[in-house]
């Protein structure tokens, strides 16, 4: 079966405010030029088994981001400290991925607008911070 291969294109689309991609059968991996897109305000990406890789660390750029989610794919390894910096988060899911590591200490505070916080089904190393608190 050949696979449409997942697309880094988009990035080029600079006045993009809603991505929404749910049960399409791409691969690859995700792309570090999407964090050129700081109008974006909506990321959902979800039920796809074939996209794999790290969480780019450049999507801490992506300050207008409201909601980032990510459901049901083979995204692997730990929340970049970069995405510290998207400081008006407000829905946050990780559901059905490989993502390991430590959840961060900074989420509580450095996602001050946060209210929907998911990370179920993935291998994080501990438990909830006890910054989220402060949120």
């Amino acid at each position: 079966t050949t696979r449409l291969v997942f697309p880094a294109s988009l990035s080029s689309l600079q006045d993009l405010v809603i991505v929404q991609l749910w049960h399409m059968d791409l691969e690859g991996t995700l792309p570090e030029s999407w964090g050129n897109l700081t109008y974006l305000d909506q990321l959902v990406i979800g039920e796809m088994p074939f996209l794999k890789g790290p969480l780019p660390a450049s999507w801490g750029n992506m300050h207008s981001l409201q909601m980032l989610a990510l459901s049901e794919t083979r995204v692997s390894g730990t929340i970049p400290n970069s995405w510290e910096n998207l400081h008006q988060l407000k829905t946050f899911i990780v559901r059905g991925s490989d993502l390991t590591g430590p959840i961060p200490s900074w989420i509580g505070t450095g996602w001050p607008e946060l209210q929907n916080l998911v990370l179920e089904r993935n291998k994080f190393t501990n438990a909830l911070p006890p910054s989220l608190g402060l949120c």
